[in-house]
């Protein structure tokens, strides 16, 4: 799509499909074999049982939902073909939670959908997962979890939080196969100076990095291809990143739990020695190069990300999120509202996926949807709204893929041609334009539109037209009568069919006053 009228006919094509919803959760609670193909939805392993897949050929042990292990559960996976049906960006995911434990020995494990999906270790779980083919997925070990790697192929984004232990050997498998890219992380409290080595084949590499303090997580590598070097800085670490240079690749990204104004990071950026501008934690570059900076807002912080470029930017939990002037072009992964996070966009570009999920309301206004890099015609960069999440695209080109989940909503408006100025007195303007929402759920959409005309500085809002369902090219309402002195702002409200609202807003200035020539002036001339 190179149009704001692609996203017209693609969305409305996705609703008209409809999809299938997973099945009821699964609970096993005592030991149960699968040696041929089958479907399932949620799994849920808890203590006293054991799920055991063996030699389950094609079309595979397909998963449409989360596969957990919790108490003292067991999965183990072995000799299969396995395929995880996510549809987007962490959708689901292979979990051992508590005390359990997770095997993948000599399986065919793959997500069809080609988005990220995670084998996760949390709490005191222990994933373990060797001689396996994997497109790409992400490894992950929280709190004291361990996670053991070993003999595989395919591209790995290797994630530990907190106290966690990774073990990482021989992957690829196979050279030509496959690499990886380990994301530690420097937690509050903790003094460090880190130098990562160039990208490359890697004999043996450890963390935490010596002579630091207060990190207790651990990651042990041998014999890996590395990919690139990213990290995540904490609030309250003290992070010093000595002599990194341009021909390396290094990511850092922030976890940003409380309210502040972001503004000035730059990837590529290089730097004799300066400390960045972060309130909250103390981040020095000494002789650096750093390519990507990611941010990833929690809690109920209300951040600002102004004049910067980055690589991904994920709001989660309450937080909202305002950019101004932002591009994010996918080098650090994609941007993203989660939970029920808030994401308010103006005059910024998005080079990557855009995605709505959770109960998260993304508004986009003046800004510009374009492919990943490597995906020019845009068939493979998708911006969608999944689970009960909401997107707005206001007067927001796209030249990407739309995609829609759950009772998640695309909507789309613009006016065609807008005024100058607002009308003078006798003046009747006829707006044209778009408001437009899309969901596959039927409880969702359809729903109402209204335009409205209201004083920049305040003062009652003058209704202009309404209407039910979609409305594509057509009259918006008419304006007349405005007030000469005054700014205004015309307001695109869509209401979806649950009563929830997304406004659409487009600031029409004042006309000048005309300027006669002084008496000097005059007579001079």
């Amino acid at each position: 799509m190179s149009s704001r009228g692609g996203i017209l006919v693609v969305v409305a094509s996705l609703c008209a499909a409809g999809l299938a919803q997973p099945a009821d959760p699964w609970f096993i609670t005592s030991p149960v074999t699968v040696s041929t193909p089958m479907e399932v939805g949620d799994v849920i392993v808890a203590s006293g049982g054991s799920l055991v897949v063996t030699g389950v050929p094609e079309p595979g042990f397909r998963v449409t939902g989360n596969l957990v292990a919790g108490g003292s559960g067991q999965i183990r996976l072995q000799g299969s073909v396995i395929r995880f049906m996510s549809r987007y960006h962490g959708q689901y995911a292979l979990i051992a939670a508590e005390n359990s434990s997770i095997t993948v020995a000599g399986c065919d494990y793959r997500v069809p959908g080609a988005v990220q999906h995670g084998l996760v270790a949390i709490g005191q779980g222990v994933v373990s997962v060797r001689d396996t083919d994997f497109d790409a997925v992400q490894l992950v070990a929280a709190k004291t979890a361990t996670l053991r790697a070993a003999r595989l192929t395919g591209n790995f984004e290797v994630i530990i939080q907190d106290e966690a232990h990774v073990d990482l050997r021989d992957i690829p498998r196979t050279g030509g196969q496959g690499a990886l890219w380990v994301w530690p992380e420097f937690p509050s409290g903790s003094v460090a100076t880190y130098t990562p080595p160039l990208p490359g084949y890697i004999e043996r590499w450890s963390f935490p990095p010596a002579g630091s303090t207060g990190i207790e997580q651990t990651c042990a590598l041998k014999r890996c291809q590395v990919l690139l070097w990213p990290m995540l800085a904490r609030p309250g670490c003290d992070l010093t990143l000595l002599d990194i240079p341009s021909e390396n690749w290094v990511v850092v990204g922030f976890r940003v739990p409380s309210s502040q104004t972001i503004k000035g990071l730059q990837n590529g950026m290089s730097v004799e020695d300066e400390e960045l501008s972060l309130t909250d934690r103390r981040v020095r570059l000494v002789r650096a190069t750093i390519d990507t900076f990611n941010i990833y807002t929690q809690k109920k912080a209300r951040v600002t990300v102004r004049d910067s470029t980055i690589g991904e930017l994920l709001a989660m939990d309450q937080s909202t999120v305002l950019l101004r002037d932002v591009l994010v072009d996918g080098s650090g992964g994609y941007f993203g509202a989660l939970d029920r996070s808030t994401i308010d966009a103006e005059d910024s570009t998005f080079t990557c996926d855009v995605q709505a999920s959770g109960n998260a309301t993304m508004s986009l206004h003046r800004s510009n949807l374009l492919p990943y890099p490597q995906d020019p015609t845009g068939a493979y960069t998708r911006y969608g709204a999944f689970d009960s999440a909401r997107l707005l695209l206001d007067t927001s080109p796209v030249s990407t893929t739309a995609a829609l989940g759950g009772r998640g909503l695309i909507a789309a408006c613009w006016i065609a041609k807008p005024p100058k100025e607002p009308p003078a007195a006798g003046t009747v303007l006829t707006l044209r334009g778009t408001a437009v929402q899309y969901s596959l759920d039927s409880t969702v959409v359809p729903g109402l539109w209204r335009l409205e005309a209201m004083p920049v500085t305040g003062g009652p809002r003058t209704a202009l037209g309404q209407g039910n369902g979609n409305i594509q090219n057509g009259a918006l309402g008419t304006w007349t009568d405005a007030d000469p002195a005054s700014d205004y702002q015309l307001r695109t409200i869509l209401i979806d069919a649950l009563g929830r609202t997304l406004t659409g807003r487009l600031t029409i200035p004042r006309a000048e006053p005309l300027t006669m020539p002084s008496p000097s002036t005059v007579a001079h001339r």
